[in-house]
Parts: structure tokens; sequence; C-alpha cells
């Protein structure tokens, strides 16, 4: 029973598998030479607008997870143990640390609930 239904299938498959292959078809290959790179330019050129940064210690703490300048100015900052940590943006020479007592002398650090 299997053979009668396999040799038809495999039949039909050859003849569609000769059909696909040797029917002609108006498209022809061509060769393609393909132009050199320009390199890094326009908007992949080099960017060195962060090359001055002042990094920012924060301790034992691992992050920033999310950053924002608040409208009162200054820059908050949450890190991955859930504080909270609030800083001056125009002040570079501050450094803060993750625990409430040992913050920013002008911020303060915050635990969010949750």
């Amino acid at each position: 029973m299997v053979k009668r239904i396999a040799w038809p299938l495999v039949a039909l498959a050859v003849v569609l598998a000769a059909y696909l292959a040797l029917w002609p078809v108006p498209i022809r290959a061509v060769g393609w030479v393909s132009p050199s790179p320009p390199g890094y330019t326009g908007p992949h050129s080099a960017n060195s607008k962060l090359a001055g940064l002042t990094l920012i210690s924060l301790g034992d703490e691992v992050g920033p997870e999310h950053i924002v300048l608040a409208r009162d100015g200054k820059l908050y900052a949450a890190v991955a143990s859930g504080n909270i940590l609030r800083m001056n943006r125009m002040d570079p020479g501050r450094r803060c640390s993750s625990t409430p007592a040992a913050a920013c002398s002008a911020s303060t650090s915050m635990r969010v609930a949750g």
C-alpha cells in the first residue's frame, strides 16, 4: 500500500524538479563588481563628543539603570540596589555613594519602597 503511494509521489517530485530546473526563463545572470566602501564618513564618521566625559563614582553601586534631569535642575539616577541618587548636574567634582549617610553633601539618597 505504501509503495503504491510513494512511487507516484517520488515520480511527481522528480518531474517537478526537472520542470523547475530546465524551464527557460527570461532572466540571465550577470557579473557585478561592487564599489569600494567609502570608509567611516557621513553618519559613520568618528565621534569624539564624549571624549572629555567626567565619570561620577557611585561607590559600590551598580548602575545607573535610569537617569533623569528633573525640573529642579538636579540629576536623579536610579541604581540596581533601589537607591535613587540626586546630584547637581553642573558640579562635576561631587561624588555620590549608595548609602544615604555618605551621599553627596548637597543631595540625598532615598530608598524606593517596593
